[in-house]
Formats: structure tokens, sequence, C-alpha cells
């Protein structure tokens, strides 16, 4: 049996996968897994503890919810919006866990207004390796708290967390789409558009096609208490020969971009399936790219001298031959998050997806040089490839978070990850 993350790279060979049942039970090191829908390697290890199981709590007090880690997100909103509230950061997935989603300390469409995820985590429980349980939050155990938000897994098992909620007042939402010139034209109008949700795609293979989706809740009030999640349309039950091939995503991309264009002259309205979730209409979309599997490469840059550093990253990318088939812009905003070792900073950051051909990997690793180079940083829950010397560039606070980890972790809990980037004692 062959255990991944979603992009299929790496994957283990019969790794031994515990299901979690309150404790520590293993000698051996482990990582602690979720859902298992990071892309790289930052939740596998030989041996694995699956949090999936962990659902215990989950309540609603005034705009606090109570919810044991293993709940997925999916989960979460289906119970949350039937009441009028939404979880205020939703990644471009409902099948994450919660606990993955502080691990990763995720950001959403709404980042200029909201931050991450960890902006709203009121406090975490965690089970430390040495069977200690701790609570955490900015007031207690702060440190820990902060290595914990967006610290990949590495301090501790989280058992449960509350989250602050937002209102909602329908699951309906109002969608306009605005279309620009050049990738720095949609950075730029993404940078001063003033919509709660916003995405920009542009076609990288035609470098053509820049579209800036704004998107925000519908203003006429909804009866949501019967709300549920839809659930997908088509299901891939196999991985066969790849589906997702440079010819028929240039397809694809050309329709979709003469859809978007239809959509510049007027608003549309969607539901908050379609909002948050486009591509969980397809279960197990992934199998696509057949048993090769895909990289997504996603990093970021600060908005001054934005367009110098993107004009070299898009030029390098085009001379290799490797051509992503997917690109989604986003803004991140100055909204700071408590999480130490926290992706998200202002600025603008690109998600690329690359299908796993030859030499792939090796471009990727070189163009992470670049990255740093140009002063960016990648999403750790997004790699599977990065070096540590690079790493270090992009986050200058790394060993304060070493430190910390190091104060509640001996190297127990671990993962191929922590032990690429040296994060954890051996």
């Amino acid at each position: 049996m062959k255990v991944s993350n979603w992009n299929g790279n790496p994957s283990l060979k019969n790794p031994t996968i515990n299901q979690f049942n309150g404790k520590v039970e293993t000698e051996e090191k482990f990582c602690v897994r979720g859902n298992g829908r990071s892309y790289g390697d930052v939740s596998l290890y030989p041996t694995m503890l699956s949090m999936l199981h962990c659902r215990r709590e989950l309540s609603l007090h005034d705009d606090i919810l109570t919810v044991s880690s293993g709940y997925t997100l999916s989960e979460v909103l289906n119970f949350v919006v039937p009441k009028g509230y939404i979880v205020p950061v939703i990644p471009g997935t409902q099948n994450v866990s919660i606990g993955g989603m502080i691990a990763a300390d995720v950001h959403g469409k709404n980042h200029q207004e909201n931050g991450t995820i960890g902006c709203w985590v009121e406090s975490v429980n965690l089970l430390l390796a040495d069977g200690t349980e701790m609570h955490c939050s900015k007031d207690e155990n702060s440190t820990i708290f902060a290595a914990t938000v967006g610290g990949i897994g590495l301090t501790g098992i989280i058992l449960s967390a509350k989250i602050r909620l937002e209102r909602i007042r329908s699951t309906q939402f109002t969608q306009r789409v605005i279309q620009e010139e050049s990738l720095m034209d949609l950075a730029n109008t993404l940078d001063t558009s003033s919509a709660k949700y916003k995405v920009g795609w542009f076609d990288f293979s035609r470098m053509s096609s820049f579209f800036l989706i704004e998107t925000e809740e519908a203003s006429e009030e909804q009866d949501m208490t019967s709300f549920q999640l839809r659930k997908p349309k088509i299901n891939i039950p196999l991985k066969t020969l790849p589906f997702v091939t440079g010819p028929l995503m240039n397809i694809y991309n050309k329709r979709f971009a003469k859809n978007m264009r239809r959509q510049t002259t007027e608003r549309v309205n969607i539901g908050l399936d379609e909002t948050f979730f486009p591509l969980d209409r397809i279960r197990n979309w992934n199998r696509l790219y057949g048993t090769r599997g895909f990289y997504q490469f996603q990093f970021s840059f600060p908005m001054q001298g934005l367009e110098t550093k993107l004009n070299e990253i898009m030029e390098i990318i085009q001379s290799s031959g490797h051509i992503p088939v997917l690109s989604v812009v986003k803004k991140h905003g100055d909204r700071k998050s408590p999480g130490i070792l926290s992706y998200a900073h202002p600025g603008i950051s690109i998600a690329l997806d690359f299908i796993n051909r030859k030499d792939v990997a090796v471009f990727l690793q070189e163009l992470y040089g670049h990255i740093a180079r140009l002063g960016g940083r990648v999403y750790l829950i997004k790699d599977a490839l990065l070096g540590e010397t690079d790493f270090n560039q992009m986050y200058s606070n790394v060993n304060e978070f070493k430190e910390i980890v190091a104060s509640v972790n001996t190297g127990k809990i671990t993962s191929l990850m922590a032990k690429r980037l040296n994060l954890v004692a051996e």
C-alpha cells in the first residue's frame, strides 16, 4: 500500500498508520496526520498517527465553536451554517481537517480582510509527546500557541480548538469578473479591490486572459436551517492514465477564459459550494493526473518591487519548458497571524500546478533558490522539495520556532518535511 498526500509526491510504501485513541502508545517517532489534503510531505512519515477519528467535541456557544481536530471543514460548515455562522477563513477544499487547518494556518480568498485561520483561533488543547495535555492561547502558554498555529504539527497533537466564527446572512453570493491586460495589472487590481472574497486567474501557457473574480455575500437574508454542502457530482474512482496533459489543459484554459469573458458584463449568483469549493465537485480530482501526480508551487512577494520580481520568475519558468497547467493569484493583507511560521504576509501570492514529468522536481528546487534570493517565500503546506538553506532565508524566525518546538518535543513527533528542513532533533 502506498500513502501520499493530495499531489501524490512523495509516497511511502506500507507505512504504519495508527488511529488516535486519546494517547500516544507508540515508542517510535511519528507524524500527526489529518485527512491528507496537504501537498507534499508535511504529514508523511513511516509511522503516522491519524486524527480523523478524534471527533469528541462539536458545539457552538454564541460565536465560539469548540471542535475536535479530526472533524473536517465540511462537517463543521454543515453544523454551523444552519445556525447562521460561517468559518471566517476557508481554504480551497472542504475536506481538510480542523487540526490540519490550524497546523497549516490556512488562508482563503478573503485574507486581506480576515487574515489566516490563526487570527480566529481563541485557544488550542495540545497533547505533547510525553503525554502531557496543555491549553494554549495568546495569553496562556503563548509561545507554544504561536508555534502551533502554522507549526505543521510539530509542537504536539492538536486535540481540539476554540474558533471564533462570523455571522452569515445567506449561502448565496454574487460574483463579478474583471478582465485585465497583464499579470501586473491583475496584481494591482487585486491589491486595490474592496471585495471581501477575491482571486485572480490567468492562462500561463499563453500569458493571457487575466481575470479578477470578486465575490460578495448576497444582501438578502435567507433561511439556512436546512443547509448542507452538496455531494460531488463526479467521482474519479481510480488512478488511470493521466487525463491532465498540456494539450488538454490548453483547451480547458481556453474554454475557462471564454466563460470568464462572458461574466465581465454582469454579476452572477452562485452558491456557497461554488464560491469556496469549485474543485470539490469532482471527488478525487487529483487522480486525473494519473499515477505520476503533480506539484503545486505557491510563492509570494511583497508589493514593493513586485513587477521586476514577477517578470524574472515568469521568464525563468517560461524558458524552462515546464509550463504550469493552472495558475491562481491571491492578495495577502497586513493582518498579522499569531503563528511564528505562518506563510501569509502582505503582498501577492501565486499558486502554480506542474505536471510531474521528467526533471520538473529539479527545476522547482532551482526555482526555490530564485524565490529566496528575491525576498519571497513558499507555502510549506504545499511543499515537497524546498531545501534547508532556501527555507532559512525565506523564514527568518525559524530559529525561534525550533527553540520553542524543542522545549516540548525532543524529536518524537516529526515528519519527512521536518527532517528535510531540520526542524526537530534527530
